[in-house]
């Protein structure tokens, strides 16, 4: 048995994974009727129901079964493959965002949300972030994964998604927020502690951020979503992981990228063209 970073506990016992959650069971239970209805959402989109399996779950009084998949964590993939296989994985993680983004409604996005959640991490700057930015501006609302981080996929037959998140705004623009975090802290690489060749790794890395920057852009284009506005979950994105962040060096890495963002949406600096 082991402990995630929430606390809850997850036991292999082959051919199942068992899930619980002692101390919040509710929340647990949220994230496992989201995994469902994920699960559901991509049964009705042929394109990705083709790519990407979602694991199918039982609830045995709050023990959540799973079937266990036999495949390679994301690192190891990238350790074996081709730059064109890891290419295709990214593009297939950014097709799955685009098409949760058709199946959303799009509404003017709620200030007090985003100020709220500001407020609970106890950000300094939300008066000052206000003057910077329109927080009401239309953004797609109804389905994400959450926390689609390269380390919550597992690469078998079809890409394989776990670790669902029950977050305070069900926006696509979480799964942009968390795929910066992947990408642009190279986060799996950085919480890694497999053996790898991190040359490599960190070269694929760079190019997939020229990708996603680009990507981004065409995104924001298409479904008239302000930059700024992914800027600021990106924000919240980073300041929901120092809570959970143990390693020095890692907290510093945040704090840093923390400060990056504030200058591009309070200085008009630009870290990336979008």
């Amino acid at each position: 048995m082991i402990k995630g970073n929430s606390g809850a506990s997850v036991e292999l016992v082959p051919p199942y994974i068992f899930k619980w959650d002692d101390s919040n069971p509710d929340r647990l239970s949220r994230q496992m009727d989201k995994q469902l209805i994920y699960k559901s959402f991509l049964g009705t989109v042929p394109c990705l129901e083709n790519i990407f399996e979602v694991p199918e779950v039982v609830n045995n009084s709050g023990r959540f079964r799973m079937p266990y998949y036999c495949g390679k964590n994301i690192i190891k993939h990238f350790q074996s493959s081709s730059s064109n296989d890891i290419i295709r994985v990214y593009r297939d993680i950014w097709k799955l965002i685009h098409e949760e983004t058709k199946q959303c409604i799009i509404t003017p996005c709620l200030e007090s949300v985003l100020v709220g959640k500001l407020e609970s991490l106890k950000y300094p700057n939300i008066s000052k972030l206000l003057r910077c930015i329109d927080l009401t501006t239309d953004i797609p609302y109804g389905i994400c994964h959450g926390d689609i981080t390269f380390s919550n996929i597992i690469v078998c037959d079809k890409t394989v998604l776990i670790d669902f998140l029950d977050t305070y705004y069900e926006t696509p623009l979480q799964d942009i927020a968390k795929m910066l975090q992947e990408i642009r802290l190279k986060w799996t690489l950085l919480k890694s502690n497999c053996e790898c060749d991190e040359t490599k790794i960190s070269i694929v890395y760079r190019h997939l951020e020229d990708l996603l920057h680009s990507d981004i852009a065409k995104y924001c284009k298409e479904f008239s979503v302000d930059p700024k506005l992914i800027w600021v979950f990106y924000l919240i994105t980073l300041l929901r992981l120092l809570p959970y962040t143990k390693e020095d060096y890692i907290v510093s890495i945040i704090s840093k990228e923390i400060v990056d963002v504030e200058s591009s949406l309070f200085d008009g600096r630009k870290i990336v063209s979008f």
